[in-house]
């Protein structure tokens, strides 16, 4: 009788087991079901951290795309703000660095890819130069006079930003508006533009003033005339280099004076320009080598020297 009574407990065990286990099997088949492991993509801003303090710092890209993995539940608590694609910069010296991404996550993600996985990243200190500073004439005055001379109030200005910017930075202009009616000295605010070596605005950088004035004096009765500008040169370039053409930008200017001194003018010279060591082409800003008596609107010019090997 025992022995059916066991009998009959084993047989129900071994049913209520395979009960259970198939009640459990069903279960997590229900629960993922219902609650599926998924994949799902987003694009996070780059997030710094360890930044320098007084640096601009310039990624290769703005974004990463971020694709994660993780039960739909969590995709659907999870705020955007809670993912982040990171970028360290703890330590990190001026210049460009090639840094893998890291990422923060809300719980029971994972990630499945980052695009990109590295990025470059430049850390450009911010510092301030001084750069002289140039007028230049635009228009003409009244019939008989010519501008004899044009003094601003400083004859240089501060340029801060970027130091890769700053350092582009060649010249400091600002254009000084002429018109017909003018028969009398005069003053007039000029504002400042911050050009590169080849004549093109730098917007990245302030400017310190951004606006001048300018006391513009003028002079009756003299003669005036229109000559070449010759850009003299002190030194040699690079061992295995040659000058191979040069020029002044303006070519021509006008001079005005009394017309003996400038009868004997055929054209005017810049101060000596370096191009010791020289192995690539430049660019100069220079004065202008006046005679005595003789004046210009604007006394400095570029000179553009190119250089190849013999």
């Amino acid at each position: 009788m025992m022995d059916g009574l066991l009998g009959i407990f084993r047989h129900k065990f071994v049913v209520k087991l395979f009960a259970l286990v198939g009640a459990t099997v069903l279960w997590f088949f229900v629960m993922s079901d219902q609650n599926p492991v998924m994949d799902s993509s987003v694009s996070v801003p780059v997030t710094f951290i360890g930044a320098p303090d007084r640096a601009r710092v310039t990624p290769s890209v703005s974004d990463i795309k971020v694709k994660l993995r993780g039960p739909r539940s969590v995709f659907a608590a999870a705020r955007r703000d809670e993912i982040k694609a990171i970028l360290d910069l703890s330590d990190k010296e001026p210049g460009t660095h090639h840094l893998s991404v890291q990422t923060l996550l809300p719980q029971g993600l994972e990630v499945v890819s980052l695009k990109p996985e590295y990025v470059d990243v430049l850390i450009d200190p911010l510092i301030q130069k001084r750069r002289s500073l140039r007028i230049i004439p635009s228009g003409t005055v009244g019939p008989g006079f010519t501008v004899s001379r044009m003094t601003p109030e400083t004859d240089s200005v501060f340029i801060d930003g970027p130091e890769t910017v700053v350092n582009s930075v060649t010249q400091v202009i600002g254009y000084v508006p002429l018109s017909g009616d003018r028969t009398t000295d005069f003053d007039v605010r000029v504002t400042l533009s911050a050009m590169d070596e080849d004549g093109r605005s730098v917007s990245d950088v302030t400017l310190t003033p951004e606006d001048v004035s300018v006391h513009v004096q003028l002079a009756r009765g003299l003669s005036k005339k229109v000559v070449d500008i010759k850009p003299v040169f002190e030194g040699t370039p690079a061992a295995g280099y040659a000058v191979t053409e040069s020029r002044t930008e303006p070519a021509r200017l006008e001079i005005a004076g009394d017309a003996a001194t400038l009868e004997k003018i055929t054209t005017l010279e810049t101060e000596p320009i370096s191009i010791a060591g020289l192995s690539a082409s430049a660019r100069r800003v220079v004065n202008l080598a006046l005679p005595d008596g003789v004046t210009v609107t604007n006394r400095t010019v570029t000179v553009a020297v190119s250089v190849a090997r013999k």
